[in-house]
């Protein structure tokens, strides 16, 4: 018994979305987290809760979906199963302020965000703990970035990058160091349906997603590379990227003091002059055997499929 609650806006991708769930036989409700009574009636006692719904647009204010929201489901949804396995799903921005840079965050890695949409995602993931303490279920918190897929959705980063290189903007040839985790949003997806066959940990569990680490030259020049465009690099010496990076990161010190639209391309330009969001590869650690589809492999797909219809 399968019941997928979807956003209930009629943009064109959540449509496609409810268009995919049709065609699979899967039962879906609209709703909208932040409305209670959206919520009202439904089903009790599930036994596995996938809990993907965020807003993720940092150019934003408004992250109360992602903290209050989850506390709207998670009362709604009251009571689970005794044993029932939530996966929440989180963001690495959670680490965006961590120390240590010349090696990978990892799970243990102590969160440390550094703008509003870290700390909401942050705040629930205290509220999921809080509710397994109260109700005995068994969470799972997954920390992921940077997901590709064939059609992206308009902001996200293949989208943003491709504009960047069609226009041949200069931050597309800049030789950006700082490395950034990436995964396939195919290969995400396949490793909650993995942890969701499992029987949830005793204790609070979290994992941070991985499938390769990539600096944002390199994912520009993969692009170049596949459009058949010639990649001309400007080169900035490392001591300035250095210092630059270390500029970027104190700056979140008044983060209170800038206008959002400002601080967002400050905390954006932070993600890949250093190595914040570098994190440790997943597979090992969940026995994952599959093969990832690539950062290069998904560019080429996303620009063979054209827009998406």
């Amino acid at each position: 018994n399968v019941t997928c609650l979807s956003y209930s806006e009629d943009s064109p991708h959540e449509m496609a979305g409810w268009r995919v769930l049709t065609g699979l036989g899967i039962s879906h409700r609209p709703v909208d987290l932040l409305r209670p009574e959206s919520l009202a009636g439904l089903s009790k006692g599930y036994t596995t809760v996938l809990h993907l719904a965020a807003s993720t647009d940092t150019s934003t204010n408004d992250f109360t979906s992602n903290d209050i929201g989850t506390a709207n489901l998670l009362r709604a949804l009251a009571p689970l199963d005794s044993a029932a396995h939530v996966i929440y799903v989180s963001s690495a921005a959670v680490y965006t302020g961590r120390s240590g840079l010349s090696a990978p965050a990892n799970d243990s890695t102590p969160p440390h965000p550094t703008n509003e949409y870290g700390r909401s995602k942050l705040r629930a993931e205290e509220i999921v703990k809080t509710a397994a303490k109260r109700e005995a279920i068994r969470p799972t918190i997954i920390r992921i970035k940077t997901n590709n897929r064939t059609h992206p959705r308009p902001k996200s980063t293949p989208e943003v990058l491709e504009r960047q290189v069609q226009a041949g903007s200069l931050a597309a040839k800049l030789n950006w160091p700082g490395l950034v985790s990436v995964s396939h949003v195919d290969d995400v997806a396949a490793r909650l349906l993995l942890l969701a066959t499992r029987s949830g940990p005793e204790n609070v569990h979290t994992h941070t997603f991985s499938s390769e680490a990539l600096t944002l030259a390199s994912m520009f020049q993969q692009i170049y590379r596949v459009r058949g465009k010639p990649y001309r690099p400007w080169n900035i010496p490392r001591w300035m990227w250095h210092m630059l990076s270390f500029t970027l990161r104190l700056m979140s010190h008044i983060e209170r003091l800038l206008p959002t639209g400002v601080y967002n391309f400050v905390w954006r330009a932070n993600l890949v002059a250093g190595n914040v969001l570098y994190c440790e590869p997943d597979a090992p650690k969940l026995k994952w055997q599959e093969k990832d589809k690539t950062f290069a492999e998904s560019i080429a797909e996303i620009i063979a499929s054209g827009p998406e219809v």
